[in-house]
Parts: structure tokens; sequence; C-alpha cells
């Protein structure tokens, strides 16, 4: 979504991964279809609706309302009434107006769909291969997400192509794709004048088997919960951690759809067991596991061949990026005596050693530790309670990526203490 002003241009954009469940329900003459959708990325928004499908197979309400052309109203593949063979051919439309406080709205969209080959596939016989291609037209009016913006609208018309793989005999929508690519005009959220405007939008579906969308959409382990920004203060990752005795479990989210659990199991410092379950945006689900035997650590991931690895003398720990807080049992038995000592760390997703230095302190009723960084006047370094919470952290570098406490009442409460030069306001530990 962009508008044009002059040498300016401003873009809304906003790519998103997102994993979504169906659940029909109703009856024959009026289904329903509740979707559950949670988007794949740091800030992990949930939304749930339910559609009432009229007869037409066309959306008829949203969560008992008529719905508005900003919502989704082109929702399903409607079919022909005759069989889909190649060369089958038909036109569908979608129309729905609106009214909301900055004006009318509305969404319109034509499109001639055609069976361009059957085909089969492994475990499913007669797949149709449905493209169409037509026009989309719509007037939206944009609500601002900051302070400073305001209001905004376009209207905007121009192609629509779409292509969808549809199981003939299980009936079943086995992917579907479309882009469109529009143009008109419209007043910008931070402009006072129309000009020229357009929306460039792609889609992609494809199924999920269940034990991934489980873990997908399942809430993330543990109360306490932290963000990291990059320097433009945008949040690019969440972590949750849940801490039990000899047990730390630890998730990661990130914004391009990555998403990570690892639960590390200790014996006071020493590493016992690791077990990390990550998914990509493509829902692409690998296990991986590391068993300590005697100076060796067995590296065991999903696809791959067990590698077998030397365990460096120094003491170590094992933790992929944006999950340090697995560190903490090894860096609060290191000595607090300002001396750089020699450390450890297995990454496991590119079974690889860091090895690298730490200085870690006491200030503050707080531990702090600070690693060996190529660029000195931007270190790497974390901020722990003495019992083993993470707190704050700096990535180091020109990067400079910040971790902090975000909706954990009893670290952020902690940090403050930090800042007021307070050693009284430990939290509970837990």
């Amino acid at each position: 979504m962009y508008w044009i002003d002059g040498k300016d241009t401003v873009d809304v954009l906003s790519p998103e991964h997102r994993v979504e469940e169906h659940v029909w329900g109703g009856t024959d003459a009026q289904p329903t279809v509740t979707i559950t959708q949670i988007t794949l990325d740091a800030a992990r928004r949930s939304k749930h609706d339910t559609y009432l499908i009229a007869p037409t197979g066309h959306v008829q309400e949203i969560d008992h309302e008529q719905p508005s052309p900003t919502q989704r109203v082109d929702l399903l593949l409607l079919l022909p009434d005759t069989a889909l063979v190649v060369g089958t051919e038909w036109t569908d439309s979608v129309i729905s107006r609106g009214h909301d406080a900055d004006g009318t709205e509305w969404y319109s969209a034509i499109r001639t769909y055609r069976v361009t080959r059957v085909f089969d596939t492994l475990g499913v016989h007669e797949v149709a291969q449905i493209d169409a291609a037509g026009a989309v037209q719509m007037r939206l009016n944009i609500l601002p997400k900051l302070s400073r913006a305001k209001a905004a609208w376009m209207e905007v018309s121009g192609a629509v192509s779409e292509r969808d793989l549809f199981d003939v005999q299980g009936g079943r929508l086995l992917y579907r794709s479309w882009s469109m690519d529009l143009h008109g005009s419209g007043v910008s959220p931070f402009g006072h004048k129309k000009v020229p405007a357009g929306i460039q939008s792609r889609f992609e579906m494809t199924p999920a088997d269940s034990a991934t969308a489980r873990f997908l959409m399942a809430q993330l382990p543990g109360a306490d919960s932290a963000g990291t920004s990059d320097a433009s203060q945008t949040t690019i990752e969440r972590h949750t951690v849940q801490r039990e005795p000899g047990r730390i479990t630890s998730a990661l989210a990130r914004n391009d759809g990555l998403l990570q659990i690892a639960t590390v199991t200790f014996a006071g410092a020493r590493l016992r067991s690791y077990e990390s379950t990550v998914a990509n945006a493509a829902g692409t689900i690998v296990h991986q596991g590391i068993t300590p035997r005697g100076d060796s650590v067995l590296l065991e991931r999903e696809g791959a061949a067990d590698t077998i690895l030397a365990i460096p003398p120094e003491p170590w720990a094992a933790a992929d990026r944006g999950m340090e807080e697995l560190l903490v049992p090894m860096l609060l038995a290191l000595p607090r005596d300002l001396v750089p000592h020699h450390v450890a760390i297995l990454h496991p997703a590119t079974a690889q050693w860091e090895r690298t230095r730490v200085i870690v302190f006491d200030s503050v009723g707080s531990v702090f530790a600070v690693f060996d960084s190529p660029d000195p006047e931007h270190p790497r370094w974390m901020l722990l309670t003495p019992d083993g919470d993470f707190i704050k952290g700096i990535s180091g570098g020109a990067r400079g990526d910040t971790r902090m406490p975000a909706d954990s009442v009893r670290l952020q409460r902690y940090l403050d203490g930090v800042y007021e030069g307070r050693d009284d306001d430990h939290g509970d530990g837990g």
C-alpha cells in the first residue's frame, strides 16, 4: 500500500506470516466456519472470527454482523455445478459495501476461473489446477496507527490473478495463491491532498498437518516475556522463559516466522540434556537434541546425520542466537572477579562452537556478564539476577539489538530498581 507525493513515497508495508485453524459447523443450509489465526512474528497477535456462509458460498455475516469491505469477504473458492475437467470455465463475483466514520467503502472482485490441468499426486488423486484472472475495485479508509498520522483513504482498481489446487475426490483445497496490482489515488496518513496511490499484494496458503498447527498455535511457555528491538525501536523478537529447579524452557518468536522452543536440564551449571523444536514460516518443523557423553556431545538433528563434537576444556553451554537465557547457569557459576574467563557456546542450529571470553561481576545487587566483542565501543552484555533471571541484554556490534522485559511486571520492576541504584527488589526468582 503506497501513496506518491511528488518525489516522496509513503509505504505501508505489512508482510505477514500466520497460521489458521478452520472449524466448520452450522447446518447444510447455513454453514459456518470459525477461523482462529495467530501471526507468526514477534507480536503473535491472535484473532477469532465466525463466518456465516450464504447458500451461494459467499460470506453473509462475520461474528453476527454484516461484513465490511475491509474484512475477509473474499473467503472461499466457489466451484461450478459441473465436473472439474480441463477446460471447465466459470465466472464469480464478490461485492461488498459499507460505511465507517470516514465515509463509504467498497470492494468488488470479478474473476473468470478455468481448469487448466488435472493431475495425480502421491496420496491424492485428481488434483485440479484452477487458474483465474479478473479485476478488482476498492475504496478503503485507513485508520492511523501512529499518533502523528491521520485517517487516510484510497480508491484503486486493477488486475488480480489466482491459482488454486483442489483435491477433486477429497473436496479439499490444497493450495491457494493470488496477487493483485491496483492503482488509483488517495490521501496518505501524513498528507493533505489527493495523490497517486496503489496496492500491491500477494497471498499464498498451504495446508499444515495437525501436529505442526498445534505447535505453531500453542501458548508460549512461561509467565515472563521479553522483547528484542533493533536500532529503530522495532520489536524483532519475542522471548518467553519458564524456570524450574534444574530446568529452563525458552521460546523465541521472530518476525521472519521462525518459532523455536528449547528445554535444557542442568545438574548445577552442567548441561544434562537439550531438546529443541524449530518451525519456520513455511511450517517445516525440525527437532534437535544434545546429549553429553564424557568429553563429547551427541547432536541429533531431524533430517540430518548425527554429529559428535568434542567438548572444549572451558566451561560451556548450548544456546542458539536469541535464546541467551540458556547461558545463565554457566555464567552464574563463573568467578565474579572482573577477570576475562574463557567459555564455549554450542549453537545447535549450526553445530558450531563459539569460543569467547566473558567478564562477570556484581553491581547494584545484580550480576553483569560482558563478552568479548570485535567492536569495543559496542560490547555484548547481559544483566542477570543472582538467582537466574535474564533481565536485559545488548547484542553488541553496530546493530546493537536490545532485549528488555515485556508484559512482565516482575522483571520490569527489577530493572527499574537497577536503574535507580537499588538492590532491594530482586523479585521472587520464579
